[in-house]
């Protein structure tokens, strides 16, 4: 590129020298030619100049889009032989997503994600009518507990582009002699009413946001 600008500012110079010593220009305009021809190589140098930085500008650009991250919440919901409830988050990005904060509501109260022996139990409470067992004798079974496992996303953890990390799974592990089942329908009626809110970053800074409000 600064080749081409030192060609062409040969031909202008070129033709400026032509012009004033053949006298076809007089008054202003010949001033005019004048200040180009003594100034034609710091006026190209500037223009030189604005183009390495237009470059620079546009290489910084595609570096921060080249590695930009995308976040989703998936929801998952197993009826089968061991009937669960999943949440995870998603990486699809192209980069890594560095957690800033990491917020719950549910039934639009907000939960203390600070600590997970506060907020995981209170979530268990919530989607555990989702769940059904029953004993030998075909009889509803009210007093029973969940298997669990949940990871926490702390400020500044990072999740890789193209993985996921799980949020919380909550399950039923099989019994002999009890049925288990998940009624499907009050399971997704019961995790629509929980809004999780995820405000993550790039490598590069910046503030991106995610939340299942918003996913549908």
């Amino acid at each position: 590129m600064e080749i081409e600008c030192l060609v062409i500012a040969g031909e202008i110079n070129k033709c400026i020298v032509e012009a004033v010593t053949a006298k076809q220009c007089v008054g202003p305009v010949t001033c005019s030619l004048l200040f180009l021809k003594e100034n034609v190589a710091a006026i190209i140098a500037c223009c030189a100049l604005g183009i390495t930085f237009w470059q620079g500008s546009l290489t910084r650009k595609y570096n921060k889009l080249s590695v930009i991250p995308h976040l989703t919440i998936l929801k998952q919901y197993n009826m089968t032989n061991e009937p669960s409830i999943k949440f995870a988050v998603q990486n699809d990005g192209l980069g890594p997503a560095q957690i800033i904060a990491f917020k719950m509501k549910i039934n639009n109260q907000e939960i203390d994600t600070t600590d997970i022996d506060t907020w995981l139990p209170l979530l268990q409470n919530h989607l555990k009518p989702a769940f059904i067992v029953k004993d030998p004798e075909d009889k509803n079974v009210q007093n029973f507990e969940l298997s669990h496992d949940a990871e926490e996303l702390h400020t500044n953890s990072k999740i890789p582009a193209n993985t996921h990390k799980r949020m919380f799974h909550f399950l039923m592990t099989p019994v002999t002699g009890y049925t288990f089942e998940l009624n499907g329908e009050k399971a997704k009626a019961l995790t629509s009413k929980v809004d999780i809110t995820i405000q993550y970053k790039s490598i590069y800074g910046g503030k991106l946001l995610i939340e299942t409000s918003n996913q549908g």
